[in-house]
């Protein structure tokens, strides 16, 4: 038997003595031949079926099919004129739907027994090598037990429509062509771990685990060793229809080059009526656990929901080094960037209710776009979503709704962006930290994100120890918390909005958590406001700047007061305060700025101060340290019957430069308090009221 592939529309290679092999097909077509183009003659009819079922059909037989094109102008010449255009349509249509002719391994000379116990090897790889010399492709024909195979290799596409391949136990089945079937029926048999294998090439090929297992109640069958066997495969889609897709077991994913995709409405459902303490993997949904070199693996539309202890991703660790590099600080450890899988993607998914994490990640580089998670736990306060130890992250269009302690979390990580972020009904009290950019990372960036909770929140945004040149812009902040900066290096904020009923709204503190203490250095926040309704039950700190060198803080709006202690080299500019809390303890200045010690100069200038406290509105402790302090251009509200507006108080030495204030209030005769140990350094030049 000969197959043929029709080369293209400019001629017909037409054989006389076509003898066709489906009887049912042929029927049908000499019926419609008769019925459209209204021949007369039998024989003209059966002419045309041939050469139709020469371009059209795969159920042909023949011997030879090198006749040139003027043969079939031949052909129809013996037919009525009236028939030809008909016939040409015909044939074009043909030419435009079939290309390749299929070989049916069933038929002769094959004669595959697919009765599942009949040995089929033999029988398709003969009909596949037929296929091939024409570059044709094989048929699977339909049958309750599949066809029984051994180790073989397939190199021609197969097709199946309906029918299946029963793999003998610890053999294998590879298509380097790839495989065609409807998604829903039984194709490969007795090939689930460890049973058989399946190996698929071809470009594009797509799987679904409902080829090895039927999910006959979905939600209730356990769909996980299926799942496995298409990760396996080696195909580059695994698509899961409609419905709901129980995994009992983790899916382990150890592969480059795949994409693990839903449907429209797709429920990865993983049951964990106990969680395994001894190894977190187990507890989640897919385990990323190739090497350093896996690469190019997507997981999008997939629905995560489940019952007990459960997760959605997790990986397994190639490097983690948690401190710094050989020799200490400030040495970098950089395997803890460079050692890592590259170009995954979590995209267009739904967390529901997870106990672990939606993703815990370690050593993948990752962009997690178009999520939504509801009611999330924590185990371990790593966060809805922690990825750490890698390069090149990015979060976008990520909506969380309901979670304990942290939002989103990562950790030696250079490179990160959280972008269009909605976190919303977080809780966690003094463990609550909402984006966390923790220890290490480099080049962060976070933009256009928005944190509300009425819980007990603690840090809306933490930028934590060593996190350096991090990027903070166009964020809206509500609830109980305050922006944590901690042993920040080099950072710019702007543009963000905190709106707290607690006592503070930013802190920048020190960390001494690896070794040795590390401070602030290089912080710039600008055009930021900053609210605070709190009224007086804890001593407010409503901006805290604190630990820091080389700060800038200019062009913000606070309502509240401000803080810290150490102050060093800061420079407070163009800010307007606003502070009018009612502190019962005791009274508080709207400025307080101590220890102002270091080679630099805390520089004061151009500010709106405003209070209503019964206190001084700005102090300056020097705490018995020498300080240099310029306080120039400011506009200071004074209420105080009882205190200076301005006090620069217990400095040992140091210079001291006050010019051009304006004093308005109630009480501004008693403008300032300068207690300079060295008074050759102090300039005093007073503003006309």
């Amino acid at each position: 038997m000969a197959i043929a592939k029709i080369p293209d529309h400019r001629g017909l290679y037409f054989e006389p003595r076509l003898r066709v092999a489906c009887s049912a097909y042929a029927k049908d077509a000499r019926a419609f031949a008769a019925h459209k183009l209204g021949l007369s003659s039998r024989r003209s009819a059966v002419l045309l079926l041939a050469a139709f079922l020469t371009v059209a059909t795969p159920c042909l037989s023949q011997d030879s099919l090198h006749v040139k094109a003027n043969r079939f102008r031949e052909l129809s010449d013996m037919l009525i004129p009236s028939a030809r255009p008909g016939l040409n349509q015909l044939l074009t249509a043909g030419f435009q739907t079939q290309s390749t002719v299929v070989v049916d391994i069933s038929s002769s000379p094959y004669k595959a027994a697919c009765d599942g116990t009949t040995d089929d090897t033999n029988a398709i790889n003969e009909a596949a090598k037929a296929a091939a010399a024409v570059s044709g492709s094989i048929s699977i024909p339909t049958s309750s037990r599949g066809c029984l195979v051994g180790n073989i290799t397939i190199n021609v596409p197969v097709v199946s429509r309906g029918g299946s391949l029963t793999l003998k136990t610890g053999q294998a089945a590879t298509f380097s062509k790839g495989v065609q079937a409807p998604p829903d029926r039984i194709l490969f048999r007795n090939a689930l771990p460890p049973q058989g294998k399946v190996l698929l090439g071809g470009e594009g090929q797509e799987v679904f685990p409902d080829w090895w297992a039927k999910n006959a109640t979905p939600g209730a069958t356990d769909m996980s060793a299926a799942i496995q066997a298409a990760v396996n495969s080696g195909a580059r889609i695994v698509r899961f229809r409609d419905g709901t897709y129980r995994n009992d077991s983790v899916t382990s994913v150890s592969r480059s080059d795949l994409e693990i995709t839903g449907s429209e409405n797709t429920i990865i459902q993983t049951e964990r009526t106990v969680a395994d303490t001894k190894n977190i993997k187990n507890n989640y949904a897919f385990e990323i656990d190739g090497d350093v070199n896996q690469k190019n693996v997507t997981f999008r539309k997939l629905q995560f929901a489940g019952r007990g202890f459960w997760g959605g991703l997790h990986s397994s660790i190639l490097y983690r080094n948690p401190g710094w590099g050989r020799g200490g600080y400030p040495n970098i450890d950089e395997l803890n960037y460079s050692t890592t899988r590259t170009n995954f993607r979590l995209s267009d998914c739904v967390f529901t209710a997870p106990y672990f994490e939606c993703a815990f990640l370690s050593n993948v580089s990752i962009q997690i776009q178009n999520i939504k998670a509801r009611s999330v736990g924590n185990h371990g306060n790593l966060g809805a979503f922690e990825v750490r130890n890698t390069r090149g992250v990015s979060f976008d269009g990520i909506e969380i709704t309901g979670f304990v302690n942290k939002g989103i979390n990562t950790n030696f990580v250079d490179g990160v962006t959280y972008s269009h972020i909605a976190l919303k009904d977080g809780s966690g009290g003094a463990d609550g930290a909402g984006f966390y950019f923790g220890h290490f990372n480099r080049d962060s960036v976070l933009h256009d994100c928005s944190f509300e909770t009425a819980a007990e929140y603690e840090e809306f945004i933490k930028v934590s120890h060593y996190a350096t040149r991090t990027t903070i812009s166009n964020c809206t902040l509500k609830g109980t918390g305050y922006v944590m900066i901690q042993a920040a290096q080099s950072l710019n904020m702007s543009n963000v909005t905190v709106e707290t009923t607690g006592p503070r709204a930013l802190l920048m503190l020190y960390h001494d958590g690896f070794g040795p203490l590390i401070e602030n250095r290089d912080v710039k926040i600008s055009n930021c406001t900053f609210v605070s309704t709190e009224r007086g039950q804890v001593q407010p700190k409503v901006i805290e700047l604190s630990w820091g060198r080389g700060t800038i803080f200019e062009g913000n709006r606070i309502t509240g007061n401000v803080f810290a202690n150490p102050t060093y080299d800061l420079t407070f500019r163009r800010n307007e305060v606003n502070f009018s809390t009612a502190y019962a303890a005791t009274q508080i200045p709207a400025l307080f700025f101590q220890d102002i010690s270091g080679d630099g100069t805390c520089v004061v200038s151009d500010n709106r101060l405003q209070t209503t406290q019964d206190y001084s509105t700005v102090y300056f402790n020097g705490a018995t340290k020498a300080a240099n302090i310029e306080f120039t251009g400011n506009t200071v509200s004074h209420n105080s019957t009882s205190a200076y507006a301005v006090v620069a108080n217990y400095v040992a030495a140091g210079k001291f430069l006050y010019r051009d204030n304006i004093m308005v209030g109630r009480r501004t005769s008693e403008e300032l308090l300068c207690n300079y140990n060295d008074k050759s350094r102090v300039t005093i030049v007073k503003a006309g009221r």
